[in-house]
């Protein structure tokens, strides 16, 4: 029995197809996967999260967003739920536009 070989792409070709796609998708080593759909008790999770920390961080140089591009390494860029930057946002130029420095980077976890 043979393996098939996985097809790999290239991050350039990651950000074309995720700029395009209405699903968001994260890029590990050459894979694409796509973001499962939310449900409604997550995005009140993410909500309640994404205020609670935002509260916090009031007064402070750092700031919670969700639903931003991150470029962990390389080859792995993910679409976290929550995240914390502080300073100026670092972003890479186009066509990658990717934060590229996290303080915290949050995912909320379904039971499944």
């Amino acid at each position: 029995m043979s393996a098939f070989p996985i097809p790999r792409i290239t991050p350039e070709e990651y950000f074309a197809l995720d700029d395009a796609s209405e699903q968001r998708l994260e890029y590990h080593d050459g894979e694409v996967f796509p973001i499962a759909d939310v449900t409604f008790a997550h995005s009140v999770l993410q909500a309640n999260l994404l205020r609670a920390i935002g509260n916090r961080l009031d007064g402070t140089p750092c700031r919670a967003i969700s639903t931003m591009r991150v470029r962990v390494s390389p080859t792995k860029y993910v679409q976290p739920d929550l995240i914390v930057f502080c300073g100026k946002p670092e972003l890479n130029k186009p066509p990658d536009n990717s934060l590229t420095n996290p303080k915290v980077i949050c995912e909320v976890l379904s039971p499944s």
